[in-house]
């Protein structure tokens, strides 16, 4: 009997992420006055804890023209298909709804505060050498393994924390395997730091097909304080990644260290 409830709950669940995954995608469309037919799909999502509330807080900024519509709108203008699927999917649904339905499920059942998210290095090799970086005074060798990487994230899924962010040192170091990690964990969303000098072009053309991956380029600011800190001609091949990446429609933004 508790397989059968916890098959049809399964299905409720993938059917209330088809239908948010459908209502955003026919009303993010770039064009900010769009997002008012989202009113017409209020009764639709009344069922989903705190989704209704989002929506008509989205509507109020959709009719003062600020906040989340002017997000929205963004979103809209530059993200391909994939990558807007999955952010609907992966982080509005997946782990703000779904993922919080976890947590309290946790700590009902068993007095746990798990993670809303967790932060993972899988390595603390780089290869850039910035003045004064954290990653530079840990030990480089016994670094996780790709099946210790992998257990951490089936364990954070397991739990409800659908949400990951990759730090390092430099992850895309280990780039297949972040990859592999990125294919098959495809109902999560993460987030990478990473200082973009590796992210060549068949790489942009792979994180723009999965659509579950936000790479954070880090700089220090403009172009004479992230050079005299990272090393000359760092600031240009950032700046070249965050371009590409968003010309792919890749979620993208800096992180200003």
């Amino acid at each position: 009997m508790g397989r059968v409830k916890e098959k049809v709950h399964d299905m409720h669940v993938s059917l209330n992420k088809r239908i948010v995954s459908s209502i955003l995608m026919n009303s993010v469309t770039g064009n900010i006055d769009d997002l008012r037919h989202l009113e017409s799909y209020l009764d639709r999502v009344s069922h989903i804890p705190g989704l209704s509330d989002y929506l008509k807080g989205l509507l109020r900024d959709t009719e003062a023209r600020k906040g989340s519509a002017l997000l929205f709108e963004r979103i809209g203008t530059q993200l391909n298909r994939r990558a807007k699927k999955q952010l609907f999917e992966n982080f509005l649904y997946t782990w703000a709804v779904k993922g919080k339905e976890r947590h309290e499920y946790f700590y009902r059942q068993q007095g746990l505060c798990v993670p809303r998210f967790v932060v993972l290095s899988p390595t603390m090799r780089c290869n850039l050498h910035c003045k004064g970086c954290y990653s530079g005074l840990y030990e480089k060798s016994g670094e996780l393994t790709y099946e210790e990487i992998e257990d951490i994230v089936k364990q954070s899924r397991e739990i409800g924390s659908y949400f990951m962010v990759i730090s390092g040192g430099e992850p895309f170091i280990r780039k297949d395997e972040l990859f592999r990690i990125f294919e098959k964990y495809h109902d999560m969303f993460f987030m990478v730091y990473t200082n973009g000098t590796l992210i060549d072009e068949q790489t942009v053309s792979k994180l723009a097909q999965l659509g579950n991956v936000a790479p954070a380029i880090s700089l220090e600011g403009y172009q004479e304080q992230t050079d005299q800190r990272r090393g000359i001609g760092v600031y240009e091949q950032a700046a070249g990644t965050l371009r590409a990446l968003s010309e792919a429609g890749v979620v993208t933004g800096a992180s200003i260290t």
